[in-house]
């Protein structure tokens, strides 16, 4: 029994080692291993531009001696605009080092359409989530974006609150 409770004792202590060396790398400047970084925000961004992306959060990744493979995600509440106009549909990426990426280009960009309809008790916040892998180049700083759009002819809209995270090994 005693030789139980000390391997049990001895996989907390490698699992909170592990732990600690995994954080110890997000803290530094350069990523020279595994990190994981987030931003998160609870003010609202309102999005009212139709023809450019406009940046929801940020995080800025430092240089590394050598590349990562990376998993990014993002979530966010988008507020309903209490519309019944004919277009309502938003648009949401996340984007590595382009603010402005072409609507459509990079295979992860999601879309919702909310409406406000007549006698019907819509939600007043709809959740939305993506995510991508992405790879880091060595030796480059970059910046990963969570960026939202309105379409043509929707109605501005609110971005309540909203998480971007990205987790690395390499």
């Amino acid at each position: 029994m005693m030789r139980m409770v000390r391997n049990h004792r001895s996989a907390q202590l490698t699992a909170g080692t592990l732990l600690l060396t995994l954080l110890g790398f997000a803290g530094g400047t350069a990523y020279a291993g595994p990190f994981a970084l987030g931003a998160n925000r609870t003010s609202n961004v309102t999005l009212t531009d139709p023809n450019n992306w406009q940046t929801i959060l940020t995080i800025s990744i430092t240089s590394s001696p050598h590349g990562h493979a990376c998993q990014a995600v993002a979530s966010l509440d988008a507020l309903n605009p209490s519309n019944n106009a004919t277009t309502q549909t938003y648009f949401f990426t996340i984007s590595l080092d382009n603010a402005n990426p072409p609507l459509g280009a990079s295979g992860i960009e999601r879309s919702i359409e909310l409406r406000n309809n007549p006698g019907v008790n819509d939600p007043n916040s709809w959740p939305f989530s993506t995510n991508t892998v992405i790879g880091l180049t060595a030796n480059s700083s970059h910046t990963l974006r969570l960026l939202g759009r309105r379409a043509f002819g929707a109605p501005n809209l609110a971005v309540d609150d909203a998480v971007l995270s990205i987790i690395c090994v390499g």
